[in-house]
């Protein structure tokens, strides 16, 4: 089985913005095994990408959005049979955490 996916398809810029959000976040905390100079040099250009993507003006508008997606599609599992509430519970309250200062930036 390939380590990598292919999209046949052309991705809407949504998908796109989400893709290189978590290609970078990924690149961050997982550098490559190369020489030191190398991964500053890659680091740096991770970091000035990642400046690039939050300074968009859609990127903190969308992220929000997607959280808030997850969150309220979370809470209507609550009523699914065989789902632990409380476990649950607790996830909603942790994306909730995460917009609210991202919600100051823009």
């Amino acid at each position: 089985m390939p380590s990598s996916i292919f999209y046949e398809q052309p991705l809407n810029e949504r998908i796109r913005l989400l893709m290189r959000l978590e290609y970078v976040f990924h690149y961050l905390g997982n550098p490559e095994p190369a020489p030191i100079a190398v991964r500053q040099h890659l680091a740096l250009n991770s970091l000035l990408d990642l400046i690039d993507l939050i300074h968009r003006g859609d990127t903190c508008t969308e992220v929000i959005k997607e959280l808030e997606r997850i969150s309220a599609n979370l809470i209507e599992l609550r009523h699914l049979p065989g789902v632990d509430a409380d476990r649950l519970s607790n996830i909603p309250v942790s994306y909730t955490h995460l917009t609210l200062p991202t919600k100051r930036i823009v």
